[in-house]
C-alpha cells in the first residue's frame, strides 16, 4: 500500500487585479495581462506619424477614478510568503501593488513610454478600439518584421476585449492589502514608476521595438 504523502495547507492568493510585468513565456500565453494590449496599441500608434492620436478608449468614470494592478514580482513574492509562513495557512489574501492610480495619470505615463503625444480624454469623442485593433494584425506584422522582433501574432499577445471591460467598469477597481500587511507581508510596487521598467523589459526581449535615446529603454 502506498504511503500517503502529508499535505500542508497553505494560504490562497486571490484578487489579482490585472498583472503588469510578465516573462516572455507568459507574455505569449497570457493575453489578458494588461501589458499586452498596451504594448501593441502604443507601438502601433507610434509607428507611423500619420496615425491617429493615442486616445483613451474607456469612460470618464474610469479615467477619473481609482484602480489597482498586481506587479508580477509582488505576486510571486506573496505566493512564496504565503506558502512558507505558518500564520498564513488556511487564509485568503488579495494581491495588488499596494497603491492605486487613476487612468488619467497612467495614460500620461504610457504616452511617455511609447513616445506619443498625450491627448486629454473627451467623452464626446466616441470610437470603438476593439473593432479598430482587430484590423491591425497586418500592421503589427509589419512592425515585427521592420524592427526584427520576436515573431508573434497580435492575437497571441493581445486581448483588447478583456481590457475594454476594465476600462468600462462603473465602480472603483481597488482591493485592500490590509489583511496581508496584518499577517506580515509588506511587499509592494510603485505602479506608475514600474510601467517604464516593464516596457523596457519587453523591448529588451525584442517583443516590442526600441525607442532611440529614450530614458525608458535604460
Amino acid at each position: 500500500m502506498e504511503q500517503e504523502i502529508p499535505r500542508t495547507p497553505v494560504a490562497l492568493i486571490v484578487g489579482v487585479t490585472g498583472m503588469a510585468g510578465i516573462s516572455l513565456a507568459e507574455a505569449l500565453t497570457s493575453p489578458t495581462a494588461l501589458g499586452g494590449p498596451w504594448l501593441v496599441y502604443g507601438a502601433a500608434r507610434g509607428f507611423k506619424p500619420t496615425w491617429l492620436a493615442f486616445r483613451y478608449p474607456g469612460t470618464n468614470y474610469t479615467w477619473e477614478h481609482f484602480c489597482d494592478v498586481s506587479d508580477a514580482r509582488v505576486l510571486a513574492e506573496q505566493q512564496i510568503w504565503a506558502a512558507v509562513t505558518d500564520g498564513a495557512k488556511n487564509h485568503a489574501f488579495y494581491c495588488t501593488n499596494g497603491d492605486v492610480f487613476t487612468w488619467k495619470c497612467l495614460w500620461k505615463v504610457l504616452c511617455e513610454v511609447f513616445d506619443v503625444d498625450f491627448v486629454p480624454f473627451d467623452e464626446n469623442e466616441k470610437f470603438d478600439w476593439v473593432v479598430m485593433m482587430k484590423e491591425k494584425g497586418r500592421v503589427w506584422d509589419e512592425i515585427v518584421e521592420t524592427y526584427g522582433l520576436y515573431k508573434t501574432n497580435m492575437e497571441e499577445i493581445v486581448s483588447v476585449e478583456a481590457v475594454d471591460v476594465i476600462l468600462h467598469f462603473g465602480f472603483q477597481f481597488v482591493s485592500s492589502m490590509n489583511k496581508s500587511r496584518e499577517f506580515g507581508f509588506v511587499g509592494y510596487a510603485d505602479t506608475l514608476k514600474n510601467i517604464g521598467m516593464w516596457v523596457g523589459g519587453y523591448r529588451g526581449m525584442k517583443i516590442m521595438p526600441q525607442l532611440q535615446n529614450h530614458e525608458w529603454n535604460q
